[in-house]
């Protein structure tokens, strides 16, 4: 079976462990003086407990990473990880040897996330309008989407220099929707340095997946320039929904995009420029792209998902 166990090796958890331990013995000590009340001795117990507890879940606040990891490889069981943003697992600290580390890595089985499939049905044309018109997007608009977080990896920064490249190159207006958390102050600030002004985005916050779909095939392509991603989802959405991407080489990205789109260093702001321009230009290009895109996405779908997971527990089983 898949199973965790407390990692002894880690020396912050044996530390917190045995300071732990001595408060609970120098506290039991202290009660049983001889001056002590059996009243005092009763509320004194119960004040013991609350310390213990509250320094427990003080040390397993601080060292939950040390305290459930993967099982070592000798045991010989099978470890499924779901690769995504919010998961990720190293073993460097498991293995002793490079020959352990080959063993641990043999009993790895990688299950990308999978895609709603919502993202591969295609809405009507009315309801896209409608998503643009919510958007307050006209008909003429460059509608630049960037799904995720405002975190520093996220590269808002060459995103709102993308925005700012295109207005000086293309002969229509450019807008940016932004689907995430709202932009904060240090955020404006950067879309402001960019030469940008502020009413150019357009911010989603809560969408419901349906909805989302529509973003997406509201925009005229996906800008994705981040410095890192785990795994990369508004990709793999994108590339269901048939929109064109625009992202970074950096990190699992160009995997997960499979040769479908342009992938560019995540500095390269003038590349993606004129990536996006001759998407928005050339039909048939954005065609071209949108197909392949949405071709290659199957490998994210639910059911691969599913059947790759049952595998997995066969094969446990099996053992």
């Amino acid at each position: 079976m898949i199973f965790t166990r407390i990692h002894w090796q880690s020396p912050q958890l044996f530390w917190i462990t045995a300071l732990v331990l001595l408060v609970a013995m120098i506290s039991v000590l202290w009660l049983y003086r001889p001056q002590v009340k059996p009243l005092d001795i009763r509320w004194s117990w119960a004040m013991l407990a609350l310390r213990v507890l509250a320094m427990g879940a003080l040390g397993v606040s601080i060292l939950k990473p040390a305290l459930l990891v993967p099982v070592k490889s000798e045991d010989r069981d099978i470890i499924a990880v779901l690769v995504d943003q919010s998961r990720s697992m190293t073993i460097h600290d498991q293995a002793r040897s490079p020959a352990q580390l080959v063993q641990i890595a043999s009993a790895l089985r990688l299950l990308p996330e999978s895609v709603s499939e919502e993202f591969w049905v295609p809405p009507d044309r009315g309801a896209i309008e409608a998503m643009r018109a919510r958007l307050g997007l006209d008909p003429r608009d460059v509608a630049l989407l960037h799904v995720g977080s405002n975190d520093a990896r996220k590269n808002l920064g060459a995103a709102c220099r993308v925005v700012a490249g295109l207005q000086a190159v293309l002969r229509r207006p450019v807008k940016l929707v932004k689907v995430g958390p709202r932009l904060g102050a240090a955020d404006i600030a950067i879309l402001t340095g960019a030469g940008l002004e502020p009413d150019i985005v357009r911010q989603v916050q809560g969408v419901a997946t349906g909805d989302l779909v529509h973003v997406y095939h509201a925009a005229t392509a996906l800008l994705f320039p981040s410095f890192y991603e785990g795994f990369g989802r508004p990709v793999a959405e994108a590339m269901a929904a048939g929109l064109p991407v625009v992202a970074s080489t950096a990190a699992a990205i160009p995997e997960v995009a499979g040769g479908t789109a342009a992938l560019y260093d995540p500095c390269d702001v003038a590349g993606m420029v004129a990536g996006i321009a001759r998407i928005a230009e050339d039909p048939g290009c954005q065609k071209a792209m949108a197909e392949a895109g949405r071709h290659e996405s199957r490998r994210f779908a639910g059911d691969r998902h599913g059947r790759a997971l049952a595998a997995v527990y066969r094969e446990i089983a099996a053992r």
